[in-house]
């Protein structure tokens, strides 16, 4: 797997951010959900979208 440094707004990152809070909330556990891994799987959803 390729490591990727990306610059974000403080608006992307507050969104993603919430949507990792909202999984821990969930019932996620801390090694199943991740800042990097959300990030991952929303840059690929946009590429299929795209």
């Amino acid at each position: 797997m390729a490591k990727v440094n990306v610059y974000i707004s403080n608006e992307v990152h507050n969104k993603i951010t919430a949507i990792v809070e909202k999984r821990r909330q969930e019932g996620a556990r801390d090694k199943d959900i991740s800042f990097s891994g959300t990030s991952s799987m929303l840059l690929e959803l946009g590429l299929r979208v795209y």
